[in-house]
């Protein structure tokens, strides 16, 4: 009766998880499911540690390690001075990746 109710529960959060819109951020396979849900399904009955938080840096979307770089390097540069205000801090932030480091 246990096993039949967790079978139903796991079959309802997959029917779930593949019809959530995915956000802008999300990588969605051809299937139509996001990387952040395969991990989730993937890892819910996973007895391996650090399973899901594992699976989901696989997910973000591929940034090359010199944008990175340089958006750290005009952060911590350009952008310490406005520690104070964030609407300067942002804007900020905003400028290094789409002006210098694109």
């Amino acid at each position: 009766m246990n096993f039949t109710k967790i079978v139903v529960a796991v079959l309802l959060i997959v029917t779930i998880l593949a019809n959530v819109e995915t956000t802008n951020n999300e990588v969605v396979g051809d299937d139509g499911i996001s990387c952040k849900a395969k991990c989730i399904l993937a890892c819910a009955l996973s007895s391996i540690p650090h399973c899901l938080d594992d699976c989901l840096k696989q997910c973000q979307l591929p940034v090359s390690s010199e944008v990175l770089n340089c958006n750290f390097a005009c952060s911590t540069e350009r952008c310490s001075k406005f520690s104070e205000d964030s609407k300067l801090m942002e804007s900020c932030l905003e400028e290094c990746s789409t002006k210098y480091c694109n």
